[in-house]
């Protein structure tokens, strides 16, 4: 997915939250920060 690309900053966060429905859900979220490589 990323081959052609430098990874600057990979952050995941693993958090319990409430759904919209009022539901407890475990989440996991990813954030990329890439540059695409020359």
């Amino acid at each position: 997915m990323f081959s052609d690309f430098e990874i600057v900053r990979f952050l995941e966060r693993d958090e319990s939250a409430t759904t919209s429905l009022g539901k407890m859900k475990r989440w996991h979220t990813y954030s990329v920060v890439a540059v695409k490589r020359k």
